[in-house]
This record gives C-alpha cells, sequence and structure tokens, in this order.
C-alpha cells in the first residue's frame, strides 16, 4: 500500500467518524431532565412557547398577533423514552395541516398531543414535533 493509500483510507476513516458523531448527536439518547425548559414555536400568524417543567406539568402561551390575542394553557406532560416521544394532555391546537390559523384555534382540544423528540443537526437543541410544520424549538 502507498504512501497515499494510506493517507486516502486515513481521510475516508475521519470522516466516516465526524459523520457518525454529528448523527449519533441527533439521535442519540435525550435524559428527561434535559426536556424541562422552554421551547418556541413561530407561526405566520403569531407564537407559541411551550415551558415543560420537572413535576410533570406545562404552561402553554399562544400569542395571535393576528387577532391580537393571548392564550394561556396549563396541563400535564410525560415523555416515554423508548418511543422518543413527548405527550401534552389537553392542550390549544393552533396551526393545522397547512400551517395556517386553525379556525377554532381558542379552543382547548380534549385528549392528547405526541410529539417527536429529537436534537438539531448542528447546534443539538432539541425539538419536538420535528414532522409538524412549525415545530417547538428549546430556548438556549
Amino acid at each position: 500500500m502507498t504512501k497515499e493509500n494510506i493517507l486516502r483510507l486515513f481521510e475516508m476513516l475521519s470522516l466516516c467518524i465526524i459523520v457518525s458523531v454529528v448523527l449519533g448527536g441527533c439521535t442519540g439518547v435525550i435524559n428527561p431532565s434535559e426536556l424541562h425548559g422552554a421551547y418556541l414555536a413561530e407561526y405566520s400568524f403569531g407564537s407559541e412557547k411551550l415551558t415543560l417543567s420537572a413535576d410533570g406539568t406545562y404552561n402553554q402561551v399562544v400569542t395571535i398577533t393576528t387577532a391580537g390575542k393571548t392564550l394561556s394553557k396549563t396541563g400535564k406532560w410525560s415523555y416515554d423514552a423508548s418511543d422518543k416521544r413527548i405527550t401534552l394532555e389537553d392542550m390549544y391546537i393552533v396551526s393545522n395541516a397547512s400551517g395556517t390559523l386553525q379556525a377554532d384555534y381558542d379552543n382547548v382540544k380534549d385528549g392528547i398531543c405526541s410529539l417527536s423528540v429529537e436534537r438539531t443537526l448542528f447546534s443539538r437543541r432539541l425539538r419536538l414535533g420535528s414532522g409538524e410544520g412549525n415545530p417547538y424549538i428549546k430556548s438556549k
């Protein structure tokens, strides 16, 4: 094996290691205590702040700038580590599938809302509901 081939092999192995570390951080284990804190979702019509507390409660504050309204709700949340999903009970659902303001946005939806939990690729911040049009991003 020539010196050039050895260097090329070393470069390829280094690249594989870097990619594995970066991608592993996105899908790695998420400690439930990391979930506590404030998250923000931004919409064309306003924003939503979701705060998860260590005692299993959440506070949701929705600001609808286009209507000049603010809605607030407190409820319970839980985390399924094996599924990497957070479940929130009885909350406001303000955005519809097309990302616009839901017609009945000011009515609390009975039942549960289940959101995936993952890390953003480069900042490694937590993100809830990445499959949704407007995910919640954890504040720094």
